[in-house]
């Protein structure tokens, strides 16, 4: 889809707000695209909307909840509005679930807690 490359294109500038509107204009004409979705909560994420973000990784995770690339993206949002507890559980339930992936190491540093406390 046109508008998907070009909102590509736009992110690899840093252009967010263009990169927004793109793929917005995606989403809206194939909702079941989830890569550009995906691509979508990244780009609100990176313009600190992360409430908006929020909400889409959250549809994406409903749909898909043993993705690991989401879970991370999740986590890190919840990180990124000071939401520790929240980016703890996630991991804890997806560990418990059975999926696993050293970057959730890397987030539980970020709020400071230890790896067995998530793992608990």
């Amino acid at each position: 889809d046109l508008f998907d490359s070009l909102g590509a294109l736009q992110y690899e500038a840093g252009n967010l707000k263009k990169t927004i509107y793109l793929l917005r204009n995606v989403v809206l004409n194939h909702p079941g695209d989830h890569m550009a979705r995906q691509r979508l909560a990244q780009a609100y994420a990176d313009a600190g909307k992360f409430e908006k973000a929020e909400a889409i990784l959250l549809e994406l995770h409903d749909a898909s909840p043993r993705n690991k690339q989401l879970i991370q993206m999740l986590a890190e949002t919840y990180v990124s509005q000071d939401r520790p507890l929240d980016a703890e559980s996630l991991i804890r339930d997806a560990r418990i679930a059975g999926v696993d992936s050293e970057a959730f190491e890397i987030i539980s540093t970020t709020f400071n807690a230890s790896p067995a406390t998530i793992t608990n």
